[in-house]
């Protein structure tokens, strides 16, 4: 996801790009 970008919620963006 783009969450990554912020730094927070990575675990959340690993989630997404499933």
């Amino acid at each position: 996801g783009v969450l990554i970008f912020f730094g927070k919620g990575v675990l959340k963006d690993l989630l997404d790009n499933r």
